[in-house]
Parts: C-alpha cells; sequence; structure tokens
C-alpha cells in the first residue's frame, strides 16, 4: 500500500539512484552488432541480465532497469506526460500511447497462432495465449493452488485474507 504522502517529481529523480548491486559485464564481442557496440543486445543483456535493481522509495518496489523506475515513478507523482493527439488522454509510458493510438487506427499487428484473434500489443497477445496452453504460472504461497492470470491468484488469495470488493451502489461484498 502508498503511504498517503505527496511526493515532489524532484524528490523522487532523487531516489532514482537508490540501490544498485554488482553490475553484470556482458563481453564486448557478444554486444557487438555489424562491428558496433551495443545495439538491441547490449540493452537486452543489461536490462534482463544484469544483477544491477533499481528500489522504488516510495513502495520498495525492485525493477530491472533505470528507466524503468523512471517510469514506476510516475504512478506515485500522477505524471502522465503522453497525450493522446486524437482523444487528449494521458499515459505514463510511451508504448501505452502507442497501443492506444493502435486502437482509434484500428490496427490489431499481433494475432494469435490459436485462433486468429488480434491485439494492439505483445502483452495482451502474450495473456491471451494463456487460456489456449492453458499454463498455470501463478502460485499461491499459501495452499499451492495455481492460475493462468495473475488476476485470477489475487481474487484467490482475497479468500485467505477475508478481503473482499464492496459495491459501491448496494453494497454487496465480492473476492
Amino acid at each position: 500500500m502508498i503511504p498517503n504522502t505527496e511526493f515532489s517529481t524532484t524528490q523522487l529523480d532523487s531516489e532514482i539512484n537508490s540501490v544498485s548491486t554488482i553490475q553484470v559485464k556482458v563481453p564486448k564481442k557478444v554486444t557487438e552488432k555489424h562491428g558496433q557496440p551495443g545495439g538491441n543486445l547490449h540493452i537486452h543483456s543489461g536490462e534482463k541480465h544484469s544483477a544491477r535493481q533499481w528500489c522504488c522509495a516510495v513502495c520498495n518496489a525492485i525493477l530491472r532497469a533505470k528507466h524503468s523506475l523512471s517510469n514506476h515513478l510516475r504512478i506515485h507523482t500522477g505524471e502522465k506526460p503522453f497525450r493522446c493527439s486524437v482523444c487528449g488522454a494521458t499515459f505514463i509510458k510511451k508504448s501505452a500511447l502507442t497501443s492506444h493510438l493502435r486502437r482509434h487506427a484500428g490496427e490489431e499487428p499481433f494475432s494469435c497462432i490459436d485462433c486468429g484473434k488480434s491485439f494492439v500489443c505483445k502483452n495482451m497477445l502474450a495473456y491471451h495465449r494463456r487460456t489456449h496452453t492453458r499454463e498455470k504460472t501463478f502460485r499461491c504461497t499459501v495452499c499451492n493452488a495455481a492460475f493462468v492470470h495473475h488476476c485470477s491468484l489475487t481474487q484467490h488469495i482475497m479468500k485467505h485474507t477475508g478481503e473482499t470488493f464492496k459495491c459501491k451502489i448496494c453494497d454487496a461484498d465480492f473476492c
């Protein structure tokens, strides 16, 4: 739970460099692309295979990349710097704006190989694909029950904790 405190962007920016651990060195040979050091492989290696971590000073979330922490901090500040030129909706991340603009354009470039259903972003396709594979990657630490989607696990955990969602109209409880 996020404390009921306001944080300025400057305060949060100063926290971006707060936690780092050992940086894994990727050999230059591995990161070279057509004779150029770096490229997408270098970015991928640094983000996905690095022991370096960044910690949010507000909620203690651990992130693998500095730019991920910068994006995450916007949740706490409420900053949404990316604005849709069509409807004015605002977003924390540029990728969310890109997906949103695809909806306006009617573009769905990511298609399911099993059923042909199309999506505006890869994450939505990956989420959908689990309905076909039935891969249960989310596990309850209390009773070991497994679930296909994270939201199903979250609902299940509420049964253990006794938490419920209350209807704002009729006060009915749901878990």
